[in-house]
């Protein structure tokens, strides 16, 4: 498809000048191409500046452009082009930013065109005043003295060689002979140019300063896991004297409980005999209260087999209750508590008659599951509570 090309007259410029370029940038008024006719005001979109006002001077097609493009160069057929169509320069008079009117005269004649020339666009520099200047100037300078403070910092690291075996000393002592930390030295370069000297000098420090970060960061560690040893060792130690004291009392209770008993059994033996002076008397049986007997047997059970059956449970609170149900009937728990004590609500409740028996059970849980026996009194308190046993 052909385009047409325009030799666009731009009226607002001064001095006046135009552009050749297509017909289809014309912005308003909207038509058909071939509609558009030489001397019309038309608004164009100029590429690169924007929407503006200008004249059509010429109209052709592909085969016409060098030839409107040649009247556009030639100065004095371009002046020919403007007297034709009365465009004349703004004068000082006229008035800025009017609009172009096309006046149609009564007898027919041409148009009378006002132009009004387009200002145009200034570029702006931007300046810089004395003291933004001297503030750049300043930049410069500081980061110029800071290369130069790390070059000679650089130099007098190399030059002292007394902070390398302190360090390797330290961290022998920290970590002993095989210790994983050690210092490695930057590869020597032959720059001898001043900014590679800073930045090589720059990157030896940050390297020297990330070693240390390193070695402060596992001090740091090492001495937390000492603290958390020594705070591990010192409640073992607490918790073994805890059960040595335990173990103590224990065993002070059970003498006690020992003695008492056998000093009580040869005044029952001498009760339960019949006396020979007087026979009516009649005598009295007493409860034993002597401790079990080894190779005794309650309520049929054997030892052995009380063993065996605490040692098939899950826990020592488990094994307590199943032995306790074995070993004592509904009757004989009915109604009781463990020593005759008063409870919280004040009731006092009659203790387990057959206390033997009760020693029985404690001496086997804890042999078996080796605990304490205020521990299996515990879970004895529990299962004789009214509430369970009704």
């Amino acid at each position: 498809m052909a385009e047409n090309f325009c030799l666009f007259i731009w009226i607002n410029d001064n001095p006046i000048s135009g552009s050749v370029l297509r017909i289809r940038n014309i912005v308003h008024p909207r038509r058909d191409f071939n509609a558009y006719t030489e001397g019309e005001t038309v608004t164009v979109k100029c590429p690169g500046i924007g929407k503006h006002d200008a004249l059509i001077g010429k109209i052709g097609g592909n085969e016409d452009k060098k030839t409107i493009e040649a009247v556009l160069a030639d100065s004095g057929r371009f002046q020919e082009l403007l007297l034709k169509f009365k465009i004349s320069k703004r004068s000082d008079n006229t008035v800025p930013n009017a609009a172009v009117q096309n006046d149609v005269l009564p007898d027919g004649g041409n148009n009378i065109v006002t132009v009004v020339v387009k200002p145009k666009t200034v570029k702006r520099k931007v300046c810089f005043s004395d003291k933004q200047t001297a503030a750049v100037e300043e930049d410069k300078l500081e980061t110029i003295a800071e290369e130069l403070a790390l070059a000679d910092l650089s130099q007098s690291v190399q030059k002292s060689d007394e902070t390398g075996p302190l360090v390797r000393s330290s961290l022998q002592l920290l970590g002993g002979e095989d210790s994983a930390f050690e210092i490695r030295r930057s590869p020597r370069r032959t720059h001898s140019t001043p900014c590679s000297e800073s930045c090589v000098s720059r990157q030896e420090f940050i390297q020297l300063q990330s070693q240390c970060a390193t070695v402060e960061f596992w001090c740091r560690q090492m001495w937390s896991d000492i603290q958390a040893m020594k705070a591990e060792r010192q409640e073992s130690f607490q918790n073994q004297h805890d059960f040595q004291q335990n173990f103590i009392h224990d065993n002070l209770m059970e003498d006690s409980h020992m003695s008492a008993s056998e000093e009580a059994q040869p005044l029952t033996s001498e009760c339960s005999k019949p006396t020979l002076s007087t026979p009516s008397t009649p005598t009295t049986p007493t409860t034993p209260t002597s401790s079990i007997s080894m190779t005794g047997s309650y309520a049929g059970y054997s030892k052995v087999q009380i063993l065996e059956e605490a040692k098939r449970q899950k826990n020592y609170k488990k094994a307590t209750a199943r032995v306790f149900r074995l070993l004592f009937t509904k009757q004989e728990i009915n109604g009781r508590s463990l020593f005759g004590k008063k409870n919280t609500s004040g009731d006092v409740r009659p203790a387990l008659a057959d206390q033997s028996k009760l020693a029985f059970l404690e001496d086997c849980i804890v042999e078996v599951w080796g605990i304490r026996k205020e521990m299996v009194r515990v879970v004895l308190r529990h299962l004789l509570k009214p509430s369970r046993i009704s």
